[in-house]
């Protein structure tokens, strides 16, 4: 999950698999696979920095040890969330 700021200060976690869509209209709007929309104080930019940071953690593929993510996860013993890896094409 990462924390955003909606535009009346309150502070949410989202979780970025399931964003669709984030655009500046000037405000950013950040728009899920659910159909829901919500509008946040951070920009576009901080927001993409934010998933990327978050995917770091979680999605990484595990060079030192040469394991194949094949279709996305990695179900070898070392599958802890550390090891978990995905697929890029």
């Amino acid at each position: 999950m990462i924390e955003l700021t909606r535009i009346n200060g309150t502070k949410v976690l989202v979780n970025p698999d399931l964003m669709e869509l984030v655009e500046e209209t000037p405000d950013t709007v950040v728009a899920f696979t659910t159909g829901r929309k919500i509008i946040v104080k951070e920009s576009r930019q901080e927001i993409k920095n934010l998933v990327k940071s978050y995917r770091k953690i979680f999605l990484r593929f595990d060079a030192k040890k040469g394991e194949n993510c094949g279709f996305g996860v990695n179900f070898g013993p070392s599958a802890l969330l550390r090891n978990v890896c995905v697929w890029y094409h």
